[in-house]
C-alpha cells in the first residue's frame, strides 16, 4: 500500500531519443510505502 504518489512531469525534448518517437504520450507515477519500505514505479502509456 502507497502512502504517497507523486506524478513525474514529462522530461521534454531534451529526453527523446534521438533515432524514433515511438511512445510520446504516456504517464509516470511514484508510489511510496513507508511501512512496507517500498518505492514503485508505474509507467502508463496511451497508444
Amino acid at each position: 500500500m502507497a502512502d504517497h504518489i507523486y506524478y513525474l512531469p514529462g522530461l521534454g525534448d531534451e529526453a527523446i531519443h534521438d533515432c524514433v518517437r515511438m511512445h510520446e504520450h504516456f504517464h509516470e507515477f511514484v508510489l511510496i510505502g513507508r511501512a512496507t519500505r517500498r518505492m514503485t514505479l508505474l509507467v502508463a502509456a496511451e497508444d
